[in-house]
């Protein structure tokens, strides 16, 4: 197995374990279903760099994800993005 699975896989195909409710793509809506692609954690693997002229040059990373709301939730059925 490659690193890729051992850390993915739980995400991605569920066959390690179960999938988490807010990345599980049999509950994304049909209208959604198009950007099914987009569900999960997407993290930089380089360094960002930022140069101000006023302070020091600092590096920085950046995650985000993208994931199914509950289905407590009763408005249109969107993605959540943090």
């Amino acid at each position: 197995m490659t690193d890729y699975i051992m850390k993915s896989c739980k995400k991605s195909c569920g066959y390690c374990g179960p999938i988490e409710p807010k990345y599980d793509l049999n509950r994304l809506a049909p209208n959604l279903r198009p950007l099914a692609f987009l569900v999960g954690k997407w993290r930089s693997e380089q360094d960002g760099k930022a140069i101000f002229p006023t302070i020091p040059v600092f590096t920085y990373g950046e995650e985000i994800e993208i994931s199914i709301p509950s289905d407590i939730l009763r408005a249109q059925r969107a993605l959540n993005y943090t």
